[in-house]
């Protein structure tokens, strides 16, 4: 099997999703990818950067192999359908300082992306510069729990307490991890930050979504849904309405 048709067999959804500001509407693109069933030895290169493949084969660890190779694709697919340049080798991914990915594109700085993967599968959103976002992805799994519970304030264990009358506390916990996963990622700060600044002060529920706020950053807003296993997290002005296909995303975690 040829490597176009390799990536062709990969399994992914993608979709454009409207932000709505007022006056203005932005736009950006959703992409979700499905490990390959193939052996890892077999997934393909051709679509990488040579800095990317560089840095990859010298990566000998199979588990960070993989996860970098799922992001890698999975990011390059959401830009190829926000730019409408179908070429996977236009975009090379490159890593900031803090190891945050950073778009390199045609000499323009003002596509951004990010990035998440866990379990089987990844999820990378790109958007303008000019509206901030990030997404988290992140498998339901028990042996997180004592390590979420630990960077919980008394507040939100109140709100905590709140959710978990309707809802099994594994995935409220989850829940409460990708919301400060992907806002520590909208500031660019990744979780070496104190827990503290990430305090959620507010959860509710609307249409399917959990929607939190924050004590500190009241710019910003997470939109939160309960995947099968997993929870996904997108980060957004506050200001800004998102629109998108519930019934397509779902049906892709069945």
């Amino acid at each position: 099997m040829s490597d176009a048709l390799q990536l062709e067999a990969v399994k992914s959804h993608h979709q454009e999703l409207k932000l709505i500001r007022e006056n203005k509407i932005f736009k950006s693109q959703l992409c979700i990818v499905k490990k390959p069933m193939t052996p890892i030895q077999q997934w393909p290169l051709d679509f990488l950067h040579s800095s990317e493949k560089n840095y990859l084969t010298r990566t000998l660890h199979e588990k960070r192999y993989g996860s970098y190779w799922l992001g890698r694709y999975c990011a390059k697919q959401a830009l190829c359908h926000y730019t409408k340049n179908e070429n996977l080798l236009s975009f090379e991914i490159a890593q900031g300082v803090f190891d945050q990915p950073v778009v390199r594109y045609l000499d323009l700085d003002n596509i951004q992306i990010s990035i998440s993967h866990s379990g089987q599968k990844a999820v990378a959103i790109a958007f303008p510069e000019t509206h901030p976002m990030a997404v988290d992805l992140e498998m339901i799994k028990s042996n997180l729990v004592n390590h979420i519970e630990e960077t919980m304030n008394q507040s939100e264990i109140g709100l905590l307490r709140g959710l978990t009358e309707e809802y099994e506390r594994l995935k409220v916990l989850t829940l409460f991890w990708t919301i400060k996963e992907a806002l520590s990622k909208t500031l660019k700060t990744g979780l070496m930050a104190d827990f503290e600044i990430y305090t959620v002060s507010d959860i509710s529920q609307k249409s399917g979504w959990f929607i939190s706020e924050f004590k500190y950053f009241n710019q910003y807003k997470a939109h939160s849904k309960l995947l099968g296993e997993y929870v996904l997290t997108l980060i957004l002005p506050k200001r800004s309405q998102i629109i998108l296909n519930d019934k397509e995303l779902e049906l892709f975690f069945l």
